[in-house]
C-alpha cells in the first residue's frame, strides 16, 4: 500500500514541484491550497491554515504518514508591509497544523523554515550551530514557528533551514525569475536594454528547486526526527555574476538601473549554506549547477506567456 503524504502550500511554487516528486516517489499525494487548482487533481483540498476546525477535519480524513508543511507567507519584503498577518499564517498556521497531528499516527513531519532565521552570518558558510537573530519580521515569524516545536515533543518533527532557491515557474516578484523575465523580453525586443536592480554586490547561495525537493522527500526516507537541517547549495555568487550568467546565455546586451525599491534593509552581505549534517544523516547533495537552473528558468520564459 502506498504510504500518504499530505503538503501544505501544494498549489505554490516549490509545491507543485513537491507534488511531482512525491508522485515519481511512490506516495499517495493529497494537500492544502488556499486558493485552489482544478489542475492538483481531487486529493487537493481548498481551505485556509488558520481555520483550524477545517484543518483538523482535513487531517483527520487523510491521516497521513508524512507531512511536509510548505504553507506561509515567504516574502521578506511582504512581512514589512504586514508583520502581524505573516505572524499569524507562519506561526499560528504552523500551530494548527501540529494541533490537528496529536490524534493521528503521523511518522513525520517536516516543517520547512528559513535560513533567514540567521540573521546577519558570524561567519561563512553558516551551518545549523549559528547564532539566530531576527532582522525582519518574516526571520522573527520563523524563530517562531520553530519554538513550536518544544510544545508538540510527542510528534516527530523535523526542521528544514532552506537557503535561497529557484528554478523554472518561479513567480517574477523574486530576483532571479525577475532578471530572466526581463532579460527575455529584450531578447524578442519586447524591452528597452535596461533592468532594474537592487543590490548586486551582496553573495547569495542559489540551489534549483528540484534539488530542494529532492532533499525534501529524503528527508522522510531517513530515520531522523527531532533534528534541525540547513539545505542550500553551498555555493555563493553574487548578484552581479547571476545576472551576467543570464545576459550570457541570452546573448543580448543590457544596461543595469538600480531601483532604490529593491535595495532591502540590513541586508547581510554574504550568505553561504553548510549543508554537511543533512548530506551525513541522508546522503543528499545538490544535483543541479547554477548555470543549468538559469539555463533552463531562461527558457521558462523564452515564450510569450503571463505570469505574476
Amino acid at each position: 500500500m502506498k504510504k500518504k503524504l499530505f503538503i501544505t502550500g501544494i498549489g505554490g511554487f516549490v509545491g507543485h514541484y513537491l507534488l511531482e516528486e512525491g508522485l515519481k516517489n511512490n506516495f499517495e499525494v493529497f494537500g492544502l491550497d488556499r486558493v485552489g487548482s482544478e489542475s492538483l487533481g481531487k486529493s487537493v483540498f481548498c481551505g485556509d491554515i488558520l481555520d483550524q476546525k477545517f484543518l483538523s477535519n482535513i487531517i483527520s480524513s487523510v491521516s497521513p504518514d508524512f507531512i511536509i508543511h510548505l504553507a506561509g507567507q515567504s516574502s521578506i519584503q511582504k512581512s514589512y508591509d504586514d508583520p502581524e498577518l505573516t505572524f499569524k499564517i507562519n506561526v499560528e498556521g504552523t500551530r494548527n497544523l501540529l494541533s490537528s497531528c496529536k490524534n493521528i499516527s503521523v511518522k513525520k513531519i517536516l516543517l520547512i523554515s528559513s535560513a533567514a532565521v540567521y540573521g546577519s552570518p558570524q561567519y561563512i558558510p553558516i551551518d545549523e550551530s549559528h547564532p539566530i537573530s531576527a532582522e525582519s519580521p518574516y526571520a522573527l515569524s520563523r524563530i517562531e514557528q520553530e519554538k513550536l516545536v518544544s510544545e508538540f515533543s510527542n510528534l516527530p518533527i523535523i526542521i528544514l533551514r532552506a537557503f535561497n532557491h529557484t528554478g523554472p515557474r518561479q513567480p517574477i516578484s523574486f530576483a532571479l525569475p525577475s532578471f530572466a523575465y526581463q532579460i527575455s523580453r529584450i531578447k524578442q525586443r519586447l524591452s528597452p536594454p535596461v533592468i532594474s536592480v537592487g543590490n548586486t554586490s551582496v553573495v547569495r547561495d542559489f540551489s534549483d528547486v528540484r534539488d530542494i525537493v529532492r532533499g525534501y522527500i529524503m528527508a522522510l526516507a531517513s530515520n531522523k526526527t527531532n533534528e534541525v537541517y540547513n539545505i542550500g547549495s553551498g555555493h555563493g555568487y553574487t548578484i552581479s555574476e547571476i545576472l551576467q550568467k543570464l545576459i550570457k546565455i541570452a546573448d543580448v546586451d543590457v544596461s543595469l538601473s538600480q531601483d532604490p525599491s529593491l535595495v532591502r534593509p540590513l541586508e547581510a552581505p554574504s550568505f553561504v549554506c553548510d549543508y554537511q549534517k543533512f548530506h551525513k544523516d541522508t546522503g543528499w547533495e545538490p544535483k543541479y549547477s547554477i548555470d543549468q537552473t538559469l539555463r533552463d528558468m531562461y527558457d521558462f520564459f523564452s515564450t510569450p506567456k503571463t505570469y505574476s
